[in-house]
């Protein structure tokens, strides 16, 4: 097993893992109060409006690692946003301020998201919920989660679908803003 140490950063974990080889890895997992579903398409949509944004300024921009990715992950019907950088370049503790200071900006930026910037993102995100299973595989494992989860009826992606649709603009905003204001955001740092 490898060594692992904890601390408590700003109500966060950190994981810190010592590897042969020179490149770093940042991982930080923010991860969402609730599981309803109108929380989930936030988290979503959230997630849908970093991804290309985060790999533009991270890979392209600052040229801070050949792996760079952000995006929706939800743990156990819990919404979040994973973040992960592999670099040559920065260690965890130089990437995670980085990290954290894009992330407050985005924030500040997505309170003033366009009408059609907020409708093109809310159209990708039920576009990936109305995905259907491409394996009987894939439909099997989505029905054992929705069993596992709590929903007997089978009815979770619909009820994702429904509050997505009835996300507005104002809520969506609201919910950022909320963000903004956490003094001690959830989240995991490896």
């Amino acid at each position: 097993p490898m060594p692992i140490t904890v601390r408590g950063i700003d109500a966060s974990y950190q994981h810190v893992i010592t590897t042969p080889h020179s490149d770093a890895v940042y991982a930080l997992y923010w991860q969402g109060q609730d599981n309803s579903a109108q929380s989930q398409v936030k988290w979503q949509l959230l997630g849908q409006t970093l991804e290309s944004g985060f790999f533009n300024y991270m890979r392209t921009e600052k040229q801070l690692g050949y792996i760079v990715m952000a995006g929706y992950n939800a743990k156990f019907t819990v919404p979040g946003i994973f973040f992960m950088i592999q670099s040559p370049v920065a260690n965890a503790d130089q990437l995670h301020p980085m990290v954290i200071e894009w992330r407050k900006q985005q924030l500040a930026a997505l309170t003033a998201i366009s009408d059609a910037d907020f409708a093109q993102h809310k159209a990708a995100v039920m576009q990936s919920l109305q995905e259907k299973a491409k394996t009987s595989e894939q439909e099997a494992t989505e029905y054992w989660y929705e069993l596992a989860m709590g929903f007997a009826k089978f009815d979770y992606q619909e009820q994702l679908e429904a509050a997505l649709s009835a996300l507005d603009k104002t809520q969506w905003i609201a919910f950022i803003e909320a963000l903004q204001q956490e003094t001690q955001p959830a989240q995991l740092l490896i």
